[in-house]
């Protein structure tokens, strides 16, 4: 499934901001970095400079102070030049063609009648220009990480969003087709009262309580972590009694046969969670179970046990069961949310769950 417009749009505007934020910054501290690489390098070289205008100005002086004969050797890289007062001012008043690196050291203090040295650096745009290249590539380089980095977290980020719109998007559409099937029966079931009133009262009745079961599981997931809850000690048998009378239309419906055999079973917990527990064990043991099947329940070493005669499970499906929407199979309507809420409950109150699957049929069993 493509995205929705909504997070086409959501996407678009974490990408331009992601995006351009990255970018300024990016540039930013491209600039920086550069202005701080063309400093370093600027000092460096000027040093340089200036130390060879120094051992130029020792020389200068040391012949004057000894009458020798001061030699000039050109430098390879710099320019040199000495210059008296006059011409200083001379210098001063030419407008520099070039943006040459270019010191002026003033020691030789008119010796042999030189007042300043000058010294200039040949094509000393070249020295940066290495500088230029490795900024502009580390700069596409760290661009290119953002972005990729920034595409992968839009897809981190959106996935469980998206999977989460999916989610709901086929709740809706699986409760609407759950909801149908009952409504569309009701419906039908009033048309034809008058025709067979028994028959079609059984009807009603099943699709009234399977209206009322989805709704009573829909509510119950609202409610989940209320911690206003009463705790008592339920009675299990008379509730799986109670249960078996408002679930008997449905359990007519599929001629099941059912036992129930339960002396005493209690655990302590809220009603509500304790009759959402039974119902959607026991509508899961008629929901997937074939006509004219069974459903056996009982207890035995402190548990309570759901068995039926149904289509079974795969094993491999086993730890998927208890995830909220998962449907192992298309046998029956149903949205995948019946054994989430049992698994939740008994989450809550620190019961173990355990589901076993058989040829035929499935075992669930609830206990400490």
């Amino acid at each position: 499934m493509s995205y929705s417009k909504s997070e086409k749009k959501s996407i678009l505007k974490f990408l331009l901001l992601y995006y351009g934020s990255s970018f300024a910054l990016t540039l930013i501290v491209a600039l920086l970095a550069y202005r701080v690489s063309y400093t370093s390098i600027v000092q460096t070289q000027e040093e340089k400079m200036r130390a060879y205008a120094l051992n130029l100005s020792s020389e200068i002086i040391n012949a004057h102070m000894h009458h020798l004969e001061f030699r000039f050797e050109k430098h390879q890289l710099y320019d040199t030049r000495f210059l008296n007062e006059k011409q200083k001012l001379d210098f001063d008043k030419q407008e520099k063609s070039t943006k040459d690196l270019c010191i002026v050291d003033a020691s030789p203090h008119h010796h042999l009648g030189i007042d300043y040295i000058i010294v200039t650096l040949k094509n000393s745009d070249k020295l940066f220009e290495s500088l230029q290249e490795h900024s502009i590539i580390g700069t596409i380089l760290v661009l290119f990480i953002f972005s990729f980095v920034g595409f992968f977290l839009t897809k981190m980020f959106i996935q469980p969003i998206k999977n989460e719109r999916i989610r709901l998007d086929n709740f809706i559409k699986d409760t609407t087709h759950e909801l149908n099937t009952p409504i569309h029966s009701l419906i039908l079931s009033l048309e034809a009262f008058e025709k067979n009133p028994i028959k079609n009262m059984l009807r009603i009745k099943a699709s009234a309580f399977r209206i009322s079961d989805i709704y009573a599981n829909l509510t119950y997931i609202f409610r989940l972590g209320d911690e206003n809850e009463t705790i008592l000690s339920i009675d299990f048998k008379k509730l799986i009694d109670k249960e078996l009378l408002i679930q008997e239309e449905y359990i007519k419906a599929k001629k099941l046969q059912v036992s129930c055999d339960i002396d005493e079973f209690y655990l302590e917990m809220d009603f509500e969670s304790a009759s959402r527990l039974v119902s959607n064990l026991l509508s899961n043991a008629i929901k997937y179970n074939k006509p004219n099947g069974k459903i056996n329940i009982y207890t035995k070493d402190k548990k309570l046990i759901f068995e039926d005669s149904g289509i079974g499970i795969k094993s491999k499906d086993v730890d998927k069961l208890t995830t909220r929407y998962f449907r192992a199979t298309s046998y029956s309507a149903g949205f995948g949310i019946g054994l989430d809420i049992v698994y939740k409950i008994t989450k809550k109150y620190n019961l173990k769950l355990t589901i076993i699957p058989k040829n035929e049929g499935v075992i669930v069993e609830v206990g400490s």
